[in-house]
């Protein structure tokens, strides 16, 4: 069984802006998403020396307080940045709360080599629709995480799906697995065909948002999986460059 989740999986390409620059994006994104719900007003990280938990970028969280957690996870990873200059850094942070708010994200910052194997990205896990707060685990609150995400980091693509949706649909691998909410950055948005009876929303700076059903995706849901097999082919005709490539295919079973 796929671990049961709601992922927010969001992905930028190669690109390093620097340290300051990476933690001014950050705070946009913390400070566009707390007003949108109650589980995001707070986020804490793990101190790599002693393990404990403590604010993220400080408290209150500042830029220069985000800058000060980079160059501690820059320090923590063990790695011949001599050998591989390109590689950047992991970060994340988790919102301090139990039960059905809990949300946790990581970032991938500041890569500029080989994006088969280090993509700049970023990935949210919250509760399943099953455990989920259903004030938080639903298609308003969830276009407007992906909208401040993508306003934030300026993506090619985003996407919020169920995990478990790929225990019942699997198509073959492709950056745009179709499923709950899609963000297309303007270069995409401008290719692609909405097909008829979905909804779609304007994004930030002529970007388009896709809402594949209003309702909680259900995989179970017959419908649910119609409506995400005739976005299918529409998705198709505009695939961006798969970051992972034959690099993940290789290793992973059907690309998974």
């Amino acid at each position: 069984m796929t671990f049961e989740a709601t992922m927010l999986y969001a992905y930028w390409g190669n690109r390093r802006e620097g340290l300051e620059a990476a933690a001014m994006r950050m705070a946009r994104m913390l400070d566009s998403l707390e007003p949108i719900h109650p589980a995001f007003d707070a986020w804490v990280t793990e101190n790599p020396v002693d393990e404990q938990w403590k604010p993220f970028g400080g408290q209150p969280c500042t830029t220069q307080g985000l800058v000060a957690d980079f160059q501690a996870d820059l320090a923590s990873i063990q790695i011949d940045r001599i050998a591989i200059p390109g590689f950047g850094f992991m970060t994340g942070a988790w919102n301090g709360k139990e039960g059905d708010r809990t949300v946790s994200f990581q970032c991938a910052l500041e890569n500029t080599d080989s994006p088969q194997i280090f993509p700049n990205l970023t990935s949210f896990t919250l509760r399943s629709r099953q455990f989920g707060d259903p004030t938080l685990i639903c298609t308003e609150i969830l276009t407007q995480v992906l909208s401040a995400v993508a306003k934030a980091w300026n993506p090619v693509w985003a996407t919020v799906f169920p995990q478990d949706l790929w225990d019942v649909l699997e198509f073959p691998p492709a950056p745009l697995r179709t499923g709950w909410i899609t963000y297309l950055s303007k270069p995409l948005a401008d290719k692609f065909v909405v097909p008829q009876g979905f909804r779609t929303e304007a994004g930030p700076d002529g970007s388009l948002i896709i809402v594949t059903t209003d309702k909680v995706f259900d995989p179970e849901n017959s419908a649910h999986i119609a409506l995400a097999k005739t976005l299918k082919p529409a998705f198709d005709r505009i695939q961006p460059p798969d970051p992972y490539g034959d690099f993940c295919r290789a290793r992973t079973p059907q690309g998974k």
